[in-house]
């Protein structure tokens, strides 16, 4: 919130008055060592905090791998979180975890399963080129580049497919090897191959 500390940031601050060094205190130093950049640490913290409330009253050390695994995907989808925001709070969660707490669960945790996982797919992923309309599947994809353009046959293929309810995976497949194919035949345009020519290829 403007103009507040974090709840973490005062409960430190009012630690290092009594003398005391506070749990948050060890993970802003944790960030520290990390080389976490320092405008980035409070959404660490933030994040951190997301977690602690969300075990509650579970001790860190105390968490099992079913509370960790289940709150990413629950946190990421009420945030809204990007794939950055997702990989910064899973990074945060496991230094929390891992590395000032030392939970010996959070040790099994597959942080890299999970590093993955947050991934944002790629345009040609089925989940998301099935969304796309099949002309602009053929001119966006890097792999057609300038043929795209001057092969009409691939965007009309695209569109067949895609009218006759192929899988996407068939979709891509067929279109990347007629390209092939038309790159072989000397980039000629489907029209112009004659049915001979297109046996004997």
């Amino acid at each position: 919130m403007r103009g507040r500390n974090p709840p973490s940031q005062a409960a430190a601050s009012r630690s290092r008055e009594a003398g005391t060094s506070s749990g948050w205190d060890r993970y802003l130093s944790l960030l520290e060592r990390e080389r976490i950049p320092a405008n980035q640490r409070r959404y660490y913290v933030q994040r951190a905090e997301a977690f602690i409330e969300a075990v509650r009253p579970t001790r860190m050390r105390e968490v099992s791998a079913d509370q960790i695994t289940a709150f990413f995907p629950r946190y990421a989808r009420d945030r809204r979180l990007n794939a950055w925001q997702f990989r910064q709070t899973l990074e945060a969660v496991q230094l929390l975890l891992v590395d000032l707490s030392r939970s010996p669960v959070a040790r099994d945790v597959d942080w890299d399963y999970w590093k993955w996982a947050g991934e944002d797919l790629a345009d040609s992923h089925p989940t998301l080129a099935a969304q796309q309309i099949p002309e602009t599947a053929v001119t966006g994809a890097v792999r057609y580049g300038a043929s795209a353009e001057r092969l009409p046959l691939l965007k009309a293929l695209a569109r067949t497919l895609r009218a006759r309810r192929y899988a996407i995976w068939t979709e891509q497949t067929y279109v990347y090897w007629c390209h092939r194919f038309l790159l072989f035949a000397d980039k000629r345009d489907g029209a112009t191959l004659s049915a001979r020519a297109s046996t004997t290829l």
